[in-house]
């Protein structure tokens, strides 16, 4: 697999589109035959470690949503 690291025409040089301490491992669940539950998993924040389990999507969004919420709260984060 190769990676495409080639900055998009609409950025300028020098902009950070997907800040670093803003980055998320999501992992998916294969779904069983006839399971219909597509987003169960794992979620992990890079920067802090802080992992959660989730099984469906207003789960997950509510873990990132809370991660970065806590983060934005912290002293480190401002």
């Amino acid at each position: 697999m190769t990676s495409d690291t080639r900055r998009p025409p609409n950025l300028a040089a020098g902009a950070v589109p997907l800040p670093p301490e803003r980055a998320f491992v999501i992992q998916l669940r294969a779904p069983s035959a006839g399971d219909e539950d597509l987003f169960v998993g794992r979620a992990e924040h890079i920067a802090s470690g802080l992992a959660a389990r989730f099984g469906s999507v207003t789960e997950l969004i509510g873990f990132v949503q809370q991660v970065l919420a806590a983060q934005a709260q912290s002293p480190a984060g401002k």
